[in-house]
């Protein structure tokens, strides 16, 4: 207690010139406050509310803390449990291009006003709106919002987000405080002290002679080679990694562990078995889908691990898009702690789609319904047994199978390789049928005769090549940065899945007869009904 107390003392005596060396307080200070100097500003967050990791998927936010304690809701039909959120985050403003932290913050919301239609959509009201209160040499605006329950949101209560908007230089810098509505009076004191202290501080020089590392649009990095992709995806992967380690809260470390570049806020034993099994995961891909992509270097993911599920929550809200893929993988330590939990089955989902995102982004964005299903359901249960990666099918697949079976109404394999138009998937049975397709040729018997493993070979390398055709048609998705990038080259290649299917399926299967399918067909039903 002495040393907190002595380094309080000692931090509110240095003179104000020395605020100006760092950007921003070590997180794992004992300082009553947090302080940025590089936008210049400082305020005293709620009594024990822990700063949180901050995801590379959001630059526009600052930090991000959280409420030492949990809030029950019963408003929902299970009840739900909240942890008080306080995020910061700032708006360029003014200057146009030559904003200095335009590019910085990168935020893709104009306003809040415009940050709150894009989360809630319209199920939201101001319970205040835009009252300005004065505040030492500058002025908050403040905006009281409530977001009742509804099937948008039905698994919490209502929610009441209160926030103070402080106008500095070139920036808009907003403190928000999310809480469910029934816990806003017994917050309500300490959230009003935290926007109160709000002070400006002076801005520190920027350093000269800092590193500048370019992050390379998606469109920029494709017209490479493969080995001038790896040089600047690289590049581009250091500069997040101390990006990231930089902005760590206390209790967090940072190391590289097997294939992954971890922050764990959790036990090494739980870190060792997580990035052991995705190890596992690159290792079996590496070796046994080679031909997609080959020669693109896969890089070690940025993976993020907390200590439980609502700071897992946290961190969820969207996805990255780091110089043409996905470099952040986000997971939890769950109490089940096996590789059976639901944090698992999500943090193999992400592995696979990491690796197939390193070495062909446009493949892992078209490939067709039955193989995009089936492989990630395949890889979801998989785990390590006796040092190997297996597959095993999941008892819920394996009902599903045998009740398709029974009612005569099971798909042929030959028809979820061909089809070009297969429609919305949107019962489990469809999809415990592309599972089963996809562990027939990559862990059951299509992976051990010579003739079934070309032929899936053959059908991935026709349609890449398909793929290839399509872009020299000229067209391609709307070329932007981050998330809106992302979401427009997979709504581009999602829109042209069924011509790249009839081209593929054409390529692919020239060469197979009646007799070919049936013997095909045979093979698989009996890999189905035998399990």
């Amino acid at each position: 207690m002495m040393n907190a107390h002595f380094d309080r003392w000692l931090f509110r005596c240095l003179p104000a010139a020395m605020l100006t060396l760092g950007t921003i307080a070590p997180p794992h200070a004992n300082f009553d406050h947090y302080q940025d100097t590089k936008f210049g500003f400082r305020f005293e967050p709620p009594n024990n509310w822990k700063q949180q990791a901050v995801s590379l998927n959001e630059p526009w936010i600052i930090a991000k803390f959280q409420c030492d304690k949990i809030d029950v809701s019963f408003e929902t039909a299970w009840g739900t449990e909240h942890r008080a959120e306080l995020l910061i985050f700032g708006f360029p403003a003014g200057g146009g291009e030559k904003n200095p932290f335009k590019a910085e913050l990168k935020n893709p919301q104009a306003n809040y006003t415009e940050y709150l239609q894009k989360r809630f959509g319209i199920d939201f009201h101001y319970e205040v709106e835009n009252r300005e209160t004065p505040l030492g040499s500058t002025t908050a605006i403040v905006n009281d919002v409530a977001v009742p329950v509804n099937d948008t949101y039905p698994r919490h209560g209502a929610l009441r987000i209160v926030s103070w908007t402080y106008h500095l230089q070139d920036v808009d810098i907003v403190i928000q405080i999310e809480v469910v509505a029934n816990a806003l009076a017994k917050r309500r004191p300490d959230m009003d002290a935290s926007f109160k202290s709000f002070k400006s501080i002076p801005r520190a020089e920027a350093a000269k002679n800092a590193p500048k590392t370019a992050i390379s649009s998606f469109e920029e990095l494709q017209k490479l080679t493969p080995e001038e992709r790896k040089s600047r995806r690289v590049a581009m992967a250091e500069a997040a990694y101390a990006k990231v380690k930089a902005g760590m809260p206390q209790g967090w470390t940072a190391s590289f562990e097997g294939r992954f570049y971890v922050l764990s806020h959790t036990d090494q034993k739980f870190v060792a078995k997580i990035t052991g099994l995705g190890t596992a995961i690159f290792d079996w891909l590496d070796k046994n889908l080679e031909f997609i992509g080959k020669g693109e270097f896969v890089r070690k993911p940025i993976l993020r691990i907390c200590a439980e599920s609502v700071e897992y929550q946290g961190l969820r809200r969207s996805e990255f898009w780091w110089g043409g893929t996905n470099l952040e993988i986000v997971t939890y330590k769950d109490e089940d702690d096996g590789s059976a939990s639901s944090a698992f089955h999500d943090f193999n989902k992400a592995a696979l789609r990491h690796w197939l995102s390193e070495r062909d982004a446009e493949f892992e964005m078209s490939m067709p319904p039955w193989l995009a299903e089936g492989l990630y359901q395949l890889f979801e249960y998989s785990r390590i047994k006796e040092g190997n990666l297996i597959f095993p099918v999941n008892v819920r697949e394996l009902d599903n199978l045998r009740d398709v079976i029974r009612a005569h109404k099971a798909v042929r394999a030959r028809e979820m390789l061909t089809s070009t138009d297969p429609g919305p998937i949107h019962n489990n049975p469809d999809r415990d049928q592309h599972a089963a397709l996809a562990r027939f040729f990559l862990a059951g018997l299509g992976s051990k005769d010579a003739k079934y493993r070309d032929l899936f070979h053959n059908y991935i390398k026709s349609y890449r090549w398909a793929i290839g055709e399509i872009k020299k048609e000229g067209a391609a998705p709307i070329a932007e940065e981050g998330e809106a990038g992302n979401k427009n080259r997979r709504e581009f290649w999602n829109s042209r899945v069924n011509k790249i299917s009839d081209k593929a399926a054409e390529r692919a299967f020239a060469s197979m007869r009646e007799p070919d399918w049936k013997a095909l067909e045979l093979d698989y039903y009996n890999s189905i009904t035998i399990q």
